[in-house]
């Protein structure tokens, strides 16, 4: 038997192809030379051990284009016999920052001040879900602007929606209204002189109501004919800031609204009868954006937990009183809206991951009312999905998605 070890070093010329062509390869800090065919070292093995073994070097990839990124991917590559073709195969990021926008009031000097903000948020380049049917694009915004909220009319015929853009020194918010089924253009609904926000149809829907700052520093709450015409008429009066409004369907409707105090640090949610001075404030610890239920008889809300800084929705009373939370959990929840037979609420959530890099992200889903179900995922892109509403014939929501790297408006069948 022969025991002799070979201790002669070796020597090949590798050609490095990745695909996608066009990576960048980096053999242990020094680039290959690029090539038609790929990239190519030439590469001494010397024995790195008493045995023989043969060193092995760590080759990385990286390619990035004014359109695309992958992720950085590395090969280990040995003598292999003299192998001298390689392939790294690169996997595309589909994920990329989104900004957006939104118009939030802020504690400043003990008075709420309205402010436009813009957060960092992630899309997905594909508009497709990961499985089951797949959503229409009904309304897509421009760069540079953000859906603000949306409304769908209670005969499922349009939408209303405001559109957030601008920056600090000029924001902007203006309202519009549109096709549910994408088959016309945006028409305004207002002249985007003054900061509207929140625009709501009433339960009729002959009006729509909205926050707006038309009178003033403060926001109030107006409403106007769902087909534009007419004047605006202003519905709450004072020194608070109002803004997510929401309409009853009951003979004398009543409104049920957000106002910021500035003697308070707190949001309280306020009920009152159109047309009196009368306020009810239903809950003991306050929220924000009420939806007051078809049947007349509760109002879901959000309120966030001081201590987490985590947001749960809650149901109380139409008249007030104690409240239920209705998603608890460690998971951040928003944007309740109650379906219009009213045993059933769609929200956002981030209890969910995303199938990319498994990061937490906001999905829609659906919250049967007798509680006996946990909640089911309608939405799986790992973009943000949020701000839903339900379509009338209760088959399908509308929600607000930044998916394909700019904000617009989608619909998905749910059943």
């Amino acid at each position: 038997v022969d025991y002799t070890i070979d201790m002669v070093p070796k020597q090949k010329t590798v050609t490095i192809k990745s695909d996608p062509p066009g990576a960048e390869i980096v053999v242990e800090g020094a680039q290959a030379k690029p090539g038609p065919q790929g990239a190519t070292a030439e590469l001494i093995f010397p024995p790195v051990d008493d045995r023989g073994t043969l060193k092995t070097y760590k080759i990385k990839a990286t390619r990035k284009t004014a359109d695309a990124e992958w992720y950085p991917a590395e090969l280990p590559l040995a003598w292999d016999d003299g192998k001298s073709e390689y392939t790294i195969k690169l996997r595309e990021v589909l994920s990329q920052a989104s900004p957006a926008m939104a118009f939030n009031f802020v504690r400043d000097k003990g008075e709420w001040l309205g402010k436009l903000e813009t957060a960092r948020t992630i899309s997905m380049k594909f508009v497709t879900e990961v499985d089951g049917d797949q959503p229409q694009e009904i309304v897509k915004l421009n760069k540079g602007e953000t859906i603000g909220a949306l409304s769908v009319s209670p005969d499922g015929q349009n939408l209303v929606y405001s559109v957030v853009s601008g920056d600090e020194a000029n924001p902007s918010s203006q309202m519009y209204r549109t096709r549910a089924d994408g088959s016309s253009g945006p028409t305004a609904l207002s002249d985007g002189r003054s900061i509207d926000l929140t625009p709501a149809y009433t339960a009729a829907g002959d009006w729509i109501v909205f926050a707006s700052n038309r009178a003033g520093k403060k926001f109030s709450i107006w409403s106007i004919a769902s087909d534009g015409t007419g004047g605006v008429r202003r519905l709450t009066t004072g020194d608070t800031n109002d803004i997510w409004p929401s309409v009853d369907a009951e003979a004398k409707p009543r409104l049920f609204y957000q106002a910021h105090i500035d003697t308070r640090s707190d949001t309280r949610l306020y009920m009152s009868q159109i047309g009196t001075s009368l306020q009810t404030d239903l809950t003991r610890l306050g929220g924000i954006m009420p939806r007051v239920s078809p049947k007349n008889d509760a109002v879901t809300y959000v309120l966030v937990n001081e201590k987490t800084g985590k947001r749960d929705i809650y149901r109380v009373s139409d008249r007030g009183g104690v409240a239920e939370n209705l998603t608890n959990g460690s998971s951040d929840n928003t944007d309740p809206n109650w379906n219009f037979s009213g045993n059933q609420i769609v929200f956002s959530s981030d209890r969910g991951s995303d199938t990319e890099d498994k990061r937490a992200n906001f999905d829609i889903y659906i919250l049967e009312l007798n509680g006996s179900q946990q909640p089911r995922r309608l939405t799986s892109n790992g973009s943000v999905d949020d701000m839903p509403t339900f379509d009338p014939a209760g088959d399908a929501i509308f929600f607000r998605s930044n998916r394909g790297g700019t904000w617009g408006i989608w619909k998905l069948r749910t059943k």
